[in-house]
């Protein structure tokens, strides 16, 4: 990881200060008093990149003066440039944005390569740098007050921060597989052997698979020999069977035939029932044929009476019509003669009516009454009286036709029935002789019908044994359809049998492999394991190491101090020969001999720490490639003299061929241009500042 850019917003005394670009300088001085932000620069960096700091909380980077805080670095890695973007927001409703970017040469411009959170965002920044925040703290940046952090650390964790650097974890996580793998090979050949035994509980059945099938076999080549004797005999049956069969066929069509010669004999009965019916009442209309014309002849006349009155009737009708009509102007004439004597005006003008002029109206209107009125009344009732019209009579002669009208039914029907009782007596004897055909061809076709029934009776015995023996046939039949069943489903079983041996031999194949591939990977969890490669890897790593810091410390102190690294010493309480354990001791060796890391000055102790880190970092270098190619050195220079200062420099300058980029953070005024390029870092009323010098 190579730094290029830091634009920074709001971040701890920076509020909106110019960029720092990195492209301009393979190794710089980060220059300015105390207090003013240089160290800030890389935590920026390190907050950007894995958003962890020496803040106790991201609201702490927050600059005093704002609620919101952002750092946008820009960083390459081989060829590849990179742009992370963080940024904070305090308060209660406080959170956090992260965002990734690549830079296309094609479109000149970033593209995305941010994830759905920030925590899988996270994992991809860590993806492509491929360096743990505390292997950068404890390597490529030397931090203002931890230069001695990795000397104060435990053996162990030591150990375990140089394993995370030669990326040992690797290792360890093909261990934990291998190991995981052995396990499952281990539980797989368990299942397998339990599978086994399972095919061994399923092949134990074969012999009595195979014994049933042998008597399955016979017992369906017996069923089919008494198959073949039941057919012949069925078939003997079957003629037999046959001729009764025929029989009944010929005795249901003389039964329907004798059925339906009871159903023609009956309507023929009927017929001749209804025809013999009729010819006795036309017989007895003809026997009575005197009486009817008699009274038929009485009902003429009387009928002709009967009409003679309804004209008489008429006519006293319209008489008496006349006559009411007449009796009504006769009242209306009186009514108005009564009203003439009561008044003494003429009602139509109204002048006095003297009683001569009165009594003259009155004797015209009453003169009216004798010559018009009752004169035509007197002929209305001489002509009445003449037509002699007697309405009981009259009544009487209805009531007589209507007793009579009986005789013009029976006329009628007598002279009808004359003209066809002839024809209806020839009728009649054909029914008869067509009655005693029927009688004689019944007799004859029901005694074929009792033949027939004799000769089905001797042959009923064959149908009961037909029948019987069709019953054993079709119950040897269900037997061999059975038994064929079980034979298919014992084959079947045989072949399941031939599975289960070919399974068989498979799992003990795929035993056999679970057991050496279990062993394999037992083998290689031990190979990948920390007393295995890692060990060995480390034991490499270490002289390595170890040589770097030496040969810087030699530029630092003329060859006067030397450390060693140690990985083996013995177990407290023991004896030379007895086991040793692992650990990472550091040793420092002077002129005075080998003393304790605390017995050196703040000055010699720096160089130590110095000259290890940097091997460190040189070491991590090499190892990750173009991955780490930057170290960040912050203060340390205040414990040296003059000399150290000087060797201290010297030594920078002669591993800036081994990364990219190199800040050295100094407050220390004598330094500020010991190096190419300087960054004046101060700070004002708009906060920290920055400033590129060369």
């Amino acid at each position: 990881m190579i730094p290029e850019k830091l634009t920074l917003h709001n971040f701890m005394s920076y509020q909106s200060p110019d960029s720092l670009d990195f492209s301009s300088f393979n190794i710089a001085c980060l220059a300015g008093e105390n207090g003013v932000g240089k160290s800030s620069l890389l935590e920026a960096i390190s907050w950007a990149l894995w958003g962890k700091s020496r803040a106790g909380a991201d609201d702490d980077l927050v600059n005093q003066n704002a609620n919101e805080m952002w750092v946008d670095f820009v960083f390459r890695i081989d060829k590849n440039l990179y742009k992370v973007l963080r940024k904070r927001k305090k308060g209660k409703r406080g959170h956090s944005e992260l965002y990734l970017y690549s830079y296309h040469r094609k479109t000149s411009g970033y593209h995305s390569l941010s994830q759905d959170t920030i925590a899988s965002t996270q994992n991809k920044i860590e993806e492509l740098i491929r360096t743990p925040y505390r292997i950068f703290t404890n390597s490529a940046y030397l931090r203002q007050g931890k230069a001695d952090e990795f000397f104060t650390k435990t053996a162990a964790e030591r150990k375990e921060i140089l394993s995370e650097i030669l990326d040992l974890e690797l290792y360890e996580n093909l261990s934990k597989k291998a190991r995981e793998k052995a396990k499952s090979a281990k539980t797989q050949s368990e299942s397998v052997k339990i599978q086994i035994e399972e095919l061994k509980l399923e092949l134990s059945k074969e012999d009595e698979i195979r014994n049933q099938y042998h008597k399955i076999k016979n017992t369906i080549r017996q069923v089919s020999d008494k198959l073949l004797i039941q057919e012949k005999k069925l078939k003997n049956l079957q003629l037999k069977i046959s001729q009764k069969d025929s029989f009944d066929q010929k005795k249901a069509n003389l039964q329907n035939t004798l059925d339906e010669i009871v159903i023609k004999g009956k309507k023929l009965r009927i017929e001749k029932q209804q025809s013999d019916d009729e010819i006795n009442e036309i017989q007895r209309l003809i026997k009575n044929e005197k009486k009817i014309l008699i009274g038929f002849d009485n009902l003429k006349r009387l009928e002709k009476q009967d009409q003679e009155l309804n004209d008489k009737q008429i006519k006293v009708l319209e008489l008496n019509k006349k006559t009411a009509v007449l009796e009504a102007a006769k009242d209306k004439i009186e009514k108005q003669i009564g009203r003439i004597t009561q008044i003494s005006k003429c009602p139509t003008c109204l002048r006095s009516l003297p009683k001569n002029e009165a009594k003259i109206i009155i004797s015209s209107l009453k003169k009216e009454i004798d010559q018009d009125v009752l004169l035509k009344l007197n002929k209305i009732h001489q002509l009445i009286k003449k037509i002699n019209y007697n309405s009981l009579e009259h009544q009487r002669i209805k009531n007589q036709i209507e007793e009579l009208q009986i005789f013009q039914d029976q006329r009628n029907l007598l002279d009808r029935n004359k003209a066809v009782l002839l024809e209806k007596i020839k009728l009649a004897e054909k029914y008869t002789a067509e009655i005693k055909i029927l009688k004689t061809e019944y007799l004859v076709k029901n005694q074929e019908l009792k033949n027939i029934d004799k000769e089905i009776k001797q042959l009923l015995p064959y149908q009961i044994q037909f029948e019987k023996q069709k019953s054993e046939s079709e119950n040897l039949q269900n037997q061999m359809s059975s038994e064929k069943e079980n034979l298919g489903m014992i084959i079947q079983q045989q072949n399941q049998i031939a599975n289960f041996k070919k399974k068989m031999v498979g799992k003990k194949d795929e035993l056999k492999k679970t057991y050496t591939d279990a062993e394999i990977y037992l083998e290689l969890a031990e190979h990948f394991s920390k007393k295995g490669l890692q060990a060995r890897i480390l034991e490499n790593a270490i002289p390595e190491i170890e040589n770097q810091a030496n040969q810087i410390l030699e530029k630092l102190t003329q060859g006067a101090m030397q450390i060693s690294l140690v990985t083996q010493r013995l177990k407290k309480a023991q004896k030379p020969d007895q086991n040793l354990i692992e650990t990472l001791d550091i040793q420092i060796k002077d002129s005075l001999g080998l003393r304790k890391y605390e017995m050196f000055s703040g000055g010699e102790a720096f160089r130590v720490n110095f000259a290890l880190r940097i091997a460190l970092s040189k070491f991590l270098a090499q190892k990750v490639g173009a991955k780490l190619q930057f170290l960040a050195i912050d203060e340390g220079f205040g414990t040296q003299d003059d000399r150290g200062k000087t060797q201290l420099v010297e030594a920078i300058n002669s591993i800036s061929r081994d990364f990219e980029k190199i800040i050295v953070i100094t407050h220390i005024q004598e330094l500020k241009d010991s190096f190419g390029t300087r960054i004046d870092v101060t700070k004002d009323e708009n906060g920290s500042q920055i400033k590129m010098v060369y």
